[in-house]
C-alpha cells in the first residue's frame, strides 16, 4: 500500500538519513492507513440500532397491530442497512469511539516498536515516528535510553507541532520537522561516530 508519492517519501529518506549522520540513535517513520478495520464495533453498532427499534416499536403507543414476525423482519432489514452503511470506511471510524480508534492506534505503535526491532539497539536509543491516518494518530515513542535524557516541555512540544503539521495535512512535513527536532536531542547525547551501523530502516514503511 502507497499511500505518499516516491518524491515525498525519497525526501523523507533523505532527511532521516542526514539526521542519521549526526547521531548513533536511529529513526523509523511508520505510515499507517488505519489502525485497525473495527469490524466487530460496527457490526455490534448496527445490532445494537436494529435491537432499538423493537424497543421504540414497543414503548411508543401506536394503533397499528403488528405481528412479532413483522417486526423481526423490520429489524433484521435495519440490520442489514445499517451494516450496509457502516461497511464504508469514514462512516466506520466515525461510530467508533476516539478513545478505542486511539487506544487501537496506541496498540499498533507498540507492536510496530517491538516488530520493527527499536527495542534492539545496543544503546536503547531509537525513535519511532509514526502516524495512522484513520485514526488521525499520531505519537513518538523513544527507547528507554533516549527517555532519561528527556525534557518534558521539549519532548512535548515536537509531540504538538507534530500533529498540527498532520492536522492539516502536511503529513510529511510533520515527520520531517519531528525528525529535525528530535535529531538536535539525540545528537547532544549520542553524537554520531563513524563505525556507526544503522540497524534500522531510513525508508518511510507504510502499514
Amino acid at each position: 500500500m502507497t499511500t505518499l508519492p516516491q518524491a515525498q517519501r525519497d525526501r523523507l529518506r533523505a532527511t532521516v538519513e542526514a539526521a542519521e549522520a549526526k547521531t548513533t540513535g536511529e529513526f523509523v517513520c511508520v505510515l499507517a492507513k488505519q489502525a485497525d478495520g473495527y469490524r466487530t464495533i460496527a457490526t455490534l453498532v448496527a445490532a445494537v440500532g436494529a435491537l432499538l427499534l423493537g424497543g421504540l416499536f414497543v414503548a411508543i403507543p401506536h394503533g397499528v397491530a403488528v405481528s412479532a414476525v413483522t417486526l423481526f423482519k423490520g429489524q433484521a432489514a435495519l440490520f442489514v442497512v445499517l451494516a450496509a452503511l457502516i461497511h464504508w470506511t469514514p462512516l466506520r471510524l466515525m461510530v467508533v469511539p476516539r478513545s478505542v480508534r486511539h487506544a487501537r492506534a496506541h496498540l499498533l505503535v507498540r507492536k510496530a516498536f517491538l516488530d520493527l526491532g527499536l527495542a534492539d539497539t545496543p544503546k536503547r536509543n531509537a525513535v519511532l515516528l509514526f502516524v495512522s491516518l484513520g485514526e488521525s494518530y499520531v505519537e513518538i515513542m523513544a527507547d528507554s535510553g533516549l527517555q532519561r535524557h528527556l525534557d518534558n516541555a521539549v519532548w512535548e512540544k515536537i509531540v504538538a507541532n507534530f500533529v498540527a503539521a498532520v492536522k492539516v495535512g502536511r503529513v510529511v512535513e510533520g515527520f520531517e520537522a519531528a525528525v529535525a527536532a528530535c535529531t538536535d536531542v539525540m545528537a547532544a547525547h549520542y553524537p554520531n561516530r563513524l563505525d556507526a551501523p544503522n540497524r534500522l530502516p531510513d525508508h518511510l514503511i507504510e502499514l
